[in-house]
């Protein structure tokens, strides 16, 4: 049984053989938000048994030369304007938001989707070259509201869901049929599954009403999970922040994943509760805490709590392995999670 069809079988809890698992660090593809060389990424010691391969658009950028400070500069298809900072704490930061000011809507042009095909031609071809036999999960990063956020900026997106739903709803709407085409773009080059990752919550709990987010949001994001579905592809959601109010919308939205990089903020427990034999789960070790700042023996303990909750006998989980960049979490943490991962893989 190859890596393809044991993704499959815990995505449908039809037992796998082994606990499958998803890496982010995968060379020729992982380019940390266009901050590194593809050609420069290296497997993380130990993980060329990878089964799952994470590989993500995020946007198609036109540099801007450097700013002068001498850090990078440039432009997104949305208008965007971003910095790749010295520091190496963060991947970008955003100067401009196109649509900050009042009634810029008016006038704004959505992006032509076909200016991603290039991204997409790339891909595919290192795909057939090294990865046609693992399972392939194409990450829509940012989603919507990410896209909408760095639009208009995050006060003025929370304010006009108060002053004019309506623009911010047709906005959302337009963002999704233009992700609806990369959809297509990830078919077309061989990808099993799409996650979209979004943002809708912080620390502590969702950014603005649950009610509004169930009246005029959850039916946008259940039509682009049912779009997904009408391509033969298997779906993820990623909702990073304490996303407790929604659970229960997140299962009516119908993708086949629910997946947490920042497990904590919801926590293990209370994810299990809510998606074990629901929905398979898919988690790293929390990305902002334990395995950014704790301990070798915090990251061995997290991950087995995490198998032990989310697991079932017939499987509906999938661990993801990622070392990042800008920043890079500590080596001993990252092989740490690799080293507790192989104890349960058995083949």
């Amino acid at each position: 049984m190859n890596s393809i069809d044991v993704v499959k079988k815990a995505i449908e809890y039809e037992s796998p053989p082994y606990l499958p698992y998803e890496l982010l660090d995968i060379p020729e593809i992982y380019s940390a938000y266009f901050t590194q060389d593809t050609r420069a990424v290296g497997f993380i010691e130990g993980t060329q048994d990878f089964d799952s391969l994470w590989i993500g658009y995020s946007w198609t950028l036109k540099h801007l030369g450097v700013n002068d400070q001498g850090e990078p500069l440039r432009r997104d298809e949305w208008g965007v304007l971003y910095k790749v900072p010295h520091d190496d704490s963060s991947a970008y930061v955003i100067l401009e938001n196109p649509l900050s000011v009042p009634d810029s809507m008016a006038s704004y042009q959505m992006p032509d989707p076909r200016m991603a095909l290039p991204f997409f031609q790339k891909s595919e071809k290192v795909i057939d070259r090294l990865y046609r036999d693992r399972f392939i999960n194409g990450y829509i990063d940012p989603g919507p509201f990410l896209v909408a956020f760095a639009l208009m900026g995050y006060e003025n997106l929370l304010m006009n869901l108060i002053d004019n739903i309506s623009m911010v709803k047709g906005l959302i709407t337009d963002i999704f049929a233009y992700q609806k085409q990369i959809v297509r773009y990830f078919c077309d080059i061989g990808a099993h599954m799409i996650t979209l990752i979004d943002e809708l919550a912080g620390s502590s709990g969702l950014m603005f009403s649950p009610s509004l987010f169930r009246e005029e949001f959850l039916p946008l994001y259940k039509d682009f999970f049912s779009f997904i579905k009408t391509q033969n592809l298997y779906s993820a959601i990623l909702l990073d922040g304490n996303v407790a109010a929604i659970t229960d919308d997140i299962i009516d939205m119908d993708s086949d994943c629910v997946q947490f990089m920042e497990p904590n903020e919801l926590g293990i427990d209370e994810i299990a509760r809510s998606f074990r034999g629901k929905r398979c789960i898919k988690a790293s070790v929390d990305m902002k805490s334990t395995l950014a700042t704790g301990t070798p023996q915090q990251v061995r303990s997290e991950l087995r709590h995490m198998i032990n909750a989310f697991q079932t006998q017939k499987g509906g989980f999938i661990p993801i392995i990622l070392r990042w960049h800008r920043p890079s979490y500590p080596e001993q943490n990252v092989r740490a999670s690799i080293e507790t991962l192989q104890q349960y893989r058995e083949k």
